[in-house]
């Protein structure tokens, strides 16, 4: 075996595999085939010069060299690792991302051309088919963004329509700066796309979306627990909780423990944590003064941590708490109709969250919240708001009895 054979992408293979693999991944680039294609070929290009030195029992150039080389395959490896396969929505957004780095890659290969002094190689010639790759590239999206087929073919159900309208809105309407004239068109037609061939509706975008292309991670966790799915780990001489099986999860918790406190959670957060999962049923603090405590968060005016009550005093603050849930259900049910949408949906979410207490649920069937949710399902314009009706009229039919099934259906 000579010294080529022996060039070695850490954590892949050889050099010789690593470009097989690549060769196969420009496949699965879509419309950045044809230019992975020719970068490969680059890369190929060197690698059979530097054999051919080898053939001819020349001096084969300095190890520095070939490192180098053999950074740039790695790079390569990952770059089409991490592009290959998106959806159309991706592409669009990371279009210019995906063609910065492959010209990038295409200099460093020039720099490690000259390094290893295959002066045969064709450093430079690149560029000017970079730049018709470029137009090139903006032509195929927007003939793709505008054919129906196509979007629908990678936006199957609900879900993903409803995840991908969400992305263009954050992109249209958070960062217009980041867009240029040509691309803010191309994002819209998607967006028309979508709504003319669907039956998604354009939602709205909830202040705390952020799109998944703007986080790197793996896909696929590696393992599954009570508490989270887990994409990274550490050894710490025992498993944590979240990769403990469910039994032994309740095993511990039923002993009395639960995880350490997190080193960037701060004690009060801490507190309420504990407070919340206490391992005597009857020491936790109610779903109440749990709403309360995060309503307190929320506003940054909270005083003290959460503490269990005695019963005593947890008896007289519910009794405070529920005159006031009282009034707030009684105002939400009697002036709801005459809000405009956005007041609704957020007087609606608010009731949800009263209301998940079996205690408070009376209170909304003596004040005719039955026919009022009625008629929100049955004639409300926000898609929320008739889902949180529709949840308080789940309760009415399925636990509570106040509603026949077959009309609730």
């Amino acid at each position: 075996m000579g010294a080529t054979h022996d060039l070695i992408v850490p954590g892949s293979g050889t050099v010789a595999a690593v470009l097989s693999t690549i060769l196969q991944l420009c496949g699965e680039m879509k419309e950045w085939q044809d230019p992975c294609t020719r970068l490969h070929q680059r890369l190929k290009n060197v690698f059979e010069g530097l054999k051919t030195l080898e053939k001819k029992k020349k001096r084969l150039p300095p190890p520095e060299a070939l490192d180098k080389y053999v950074t740039v395959v790695s790079t390569t490896l990952c770059y089409l690792e991490h592009y290959r396969g998106k959806k159309l929505v991706f592409r669009l957004m990371k279009h210019q991302a995906m063609m910065e780095e492959l010209r990038v890659i295409n200099e460093k290969t020039d720099v490690v051309v000259r390094a290893l002094g295959l002066t045969s190689a064709d450093t430079g010639k690149w560029k000017k088919q970079y730049e018709d790759d470029q137009r090139i590239h903006r032509e195929l999206l927007a003939s793709s963004v505008d054919n129906a087929q196509e979007v629908l073919a990678e936006l199957q159900d609900a879900r993903s329509q409803q995840e991908t309208m969400l992305t263009l809105k954050y992109e249209v309407e958070l960062r217009p700066e980041q867009q240029d004239a040509e691309m803010t068109k191309l994002l819209r037609t998607m967006m028309a796309t979508v709504i003319r061939t669907s039956t998604t509706s354009v939602p709205k975008l909830p202040p705390w979306f952020l799109p998944p292309y703007e986080i790197r991670f793996d896909p696929k966790p590696f393992a599954r627990g009570s508490f989270a799915t887990v994409h990274r780990g550490a050894v710490i001489g025992e498993p944590p909780f979240a990769l403990l099986d469910d039994d032994s999860v309740h095993e511990k918790l039923r002993n009395g423990e639960i995880p350490e406190k997190p080193e960037k959670m701060s004690a009060e957060v801490w507190e309420l944590v504990a407070a919340m999962t206490n391992v005597d049923p009857t020491k936790r603090i109610s779903l109440s003064r749990v709403l309360k405590t995060l309503k307190d968060f929320a506003d940054g005016n909270l005083r003290s941590p959460p503490q269990a009550a005695n019963p005593a005093s947890e008896l007289t603050e519910n009794a405070n708490l529920a005159l006031v849930d009282t009034e707030i259900i009684v105002g939400i049910l009697d002036n709801v109709s005459a809000m405009d949408d956005q007041a609704k949906e957020q007087s609606m979410l608010q009731l949800v969250r009263i209301c998940v207490e079996d205690e408070e649920r009376p209170v909304m069937y003596e004040a005719d919240a039955i026919q009022i949710l009625t008629n929100l399902v049955k004639s409300g314009r926000n898609n929320y708001t008739k889902l949180y009706a529709l949840q308080c009229l789940k309760w009415a039919a399925v636990v509570d009895a106040k509603l026949p099934k077959l009309a609730f259906d």
